[in-house]
């Protein structure tokens, strides 16, 4: 079932930028891309997306909301090498959101969702790019010839 998108008064949303934007530069950026000055330019497009999209409705146990577990750590389960610059843009905006909820309404456990969909999806395609140790690695067809043919060697 497809929920309405969450609540977006102005003031919930400003509260919640303004926020999110100070953590961000209270953050320490872990390189050049994850620079204050860098992220706060997705504020507005993420906000965007977060109020507008309708959101799956929420059932269960998972729509408590999140544990203290997941809220220790929301994000860093997605990227192996830690470089990615999204990891703190979405923790501290995870934590923005925490701090300006006043409670655990459906618009806050829908919030909290999406922006972890939301975290998961973007942190994802920027590891699919990425250099070090999160993107897969590029495996040969010739490589796999010859460990194919090593094992068949090793059979006989």
């Amino acid at each position: 079932m497809v929920a309405p998108p969450p609540t977006d008064t102005p003031n919930r949303r400003t509260q919640l930028r303004v926020r999110w934007e100070a953590l961000l530069r209270a953050h320490p950026a872990s390189s050049p891309l994850a620079h204050p000055d860098a992220l706060v330019h997705l504020l507005d497009l993420t906000l965007d997306r977060l109020f507008t999209t309708p959101r799956q409705s929420a059932s269960g146990p998972a729509a408590a909301g999140p544990s203290a577990a997941s809220r220790a750590r929301p994000c860093n389960n997605s990227c192996r090498c830690g470089l990615n610059p999204l990891l703190a843009y979405f923790t501290v905006g995870e934590q923005a959101l925490c701090e300006t909820s006043a409670g655990a309404d459906d618009d806050t456990t829908r919030l909290h969702h999406a922006l972890r969909r939301l975290a998961r999806d973007e942190l994802e395609t920027f590891c699919s790019l990425c250099q070090n140790s999160c993107a897969p690695q590029f495996v040969s067809p010739v490589s796999v010839t010859q460990r194919r043919e090593g094992t068949d060697k090793a059979r006989r």
